[in-house]
């Protein structure tokens, strides 16, 4: 018994990353600028922005440290909580494979000092975030190439590429479950290596039976990729917390290593569609031939559009999407199954896809320039000079400055008008009313 969703033509066909609403714009400038002010005396030289959320921002320095020089991507605080926990939770995975390393700050006590003394008392640098730069972007970037480059009829993605990225996502779960903790590491991400960790969480017997911290679980995450423990029916039924009822919940709140592969699976999703997430999250009841009934929300991926993806694959994925994380595979079965697809031989042609799809999705991109010169001081001028346009349009950008120029030429000639006028209604009877004989235009 097979339900497939009604799919019919791309429900959303694969968007550019948002890097944040225009309003808060000025806000990343002079965030850039403060820290900037902070990380230059330490040998850091600023490029650019990559990017900003709701509550941070990633900048990308050069750095000439003990390794040599190599660039760095900073992650700031821009309002809302500090990072003081997602630095602590990348410094608890940091060192294992498939995921980004984390710098410590050069000679901290200077930039504590620099911090408090020349830009903000109340500004801690050691808040900071410094990691690992990957100039390739992520899968949402790779997948919009892919977009760009191909028309949709060859945006197929070769099962020997998404065995290999699907491998990567795996090792990424076993590194998050089993790093030195008993306890399980829950996170949303969508990149091939793990570098955002702003939404991992550690789930503590104590934590599980605290109904504010339970409930609060509900709204984490990143859209499209929020699993069925947090959004199943069941909490509707749940007045405190999942481990309270009797008999216990089987989906809601049964955080674990396993919400990790909903996740996983979610995203291998979007690699076989090259499209978003199916939202909302479509429940498909299927029937395996043991007789065996399961609810699962990667059935849109069972529609004979992508029967070219490997059979073993497709069921993998979609089991790891099963509603209830009791029915998600193994480690064990997992690892067997990854391991015989991985390690298969290659053929010529597969090759040539692989190499084709590689070259469209990860291929170096040019080195970023530099955007400030040797001459610090007028680089944060012009700077300075941009973020005023931006904060204050109406007096410092040049179109406005340029309309408020002609309103005021106007105005000030509407006003010798008017004056002229006004002599002209009350000069006495017989006397000119300008030198020279002049008269006012006459008014319409």
């Amino acid at each position: 018994m097979q339900n497939f969703p009604e799919i019919g033509p791309p429900w959303a066909r694969w968007a550019p990353t948002n890097w944040g609403s225009r309003q808060h714009t000025p806000t990343a400038k002079a965030a850039a600028l403060r820290y900037s002010r902070i990380l230059a005396p330490l040998g850091f030289t600023y490029k650019r922005i990559l990017g900003w959320g709701g509550n941070g921002m990633a900048l990308l320095y050069s750095w000439q440290g003990q390794y040599g020089k190599l660039d760095v991507a900073i992650k700031v605080q821009l309002r809302g909580s500090d990072l003081t926990k997602e630095r602590r939770s990348m410094m608890d995975i940091c060192g294992t494979r498939h995921t980004v390393d984390v710098y410590d700050l050069p000679n901290e006590e200077e930039a504590i000092r620099i911090a408090r003394e020349q830009v903000n008392e109340n500004l801690d640098p050691r808040r900071m975030i410094l990691m690992q730069y990957f100039p390739r972007g992520n899968i949402g970037m790779a997948l919009q190439k892919v977009g760009d480059a191909l028309p949709i009829n060859e945006k197929k993605i070769p099962n020997r590429l998404l065995w290999q990225i699907f491998d990567c996502l795996y090792k990424m779960c076993i590194a998050m479950a089993f790093d030195q903790k008993s306890r399980p590491e829950v996170q949303a991400v969508t990149d091939p290596r793990l570098g955002d960790c702003g939404a991992m969480e550690g789930f503590t017997p104590r934590a599980l039976r605290d109904p504010m911290f339970m409930w609060s679980t509900r709204l984490r995450g990143k859209t499209g990729f929020i699993p069925s423990e947090q959004f199943t029916e069941e909490w509707d039924y749940i007045p405190r917390v999942p481990l309270e009822m009797n008999p216990p919940a089987q989906v809601a709140g049964k955080y674990s290593w396993k919400t990790n592969l909903y996740q996983m699976g979610c995203i291998m999703g979007n690699l076989i569609t090259t499209c978003m997430t199916f939202l909302p999250p479509k429940p498909t009841i299927i029937q395996n031939q043991r007789g065996t009934v399961r609810c699962t929300y990667g059935g849109y991926l069972l529609y004979p559009a992508y029967d070219w993806v490997d059979d073993a694959l497709i069921g993998l994925v979609v089991a790891c999407m099963n509603e209830n994380p009791d029915h998600r595979p193994d480690f064990s079965a997992l690892t067997r199954i990854i391991e015989q697809n991985v390690t298969a031989a290659w053929d010529d042609a597969s090759w040539a896809e692989v190499v084709k799809f590689t070259d469209i999705m990860f291929k170096d991109p040019k080195p970023v320039p530099i955007t400030n010169p040797a001459n610090w001081e007028n680089w944060l001028k012009d700077q300075l000079a941009d973020l005023r346009a931006d904060l204050f349009p109406e007096h410092y950008s040049e179109q406005k400055r340029e309309e408020a120029a002609k309103l005021a030429s106007q105005q000030k000639g509407q006003a010798v008008a008017a004056q002229r006028q006004q002599r002209w209604q009350q000069r006495p009877p017989g006397q000119p009313a300008l030198p020279g004989g002049l008269r006012p235009q006459a008014q319409p």
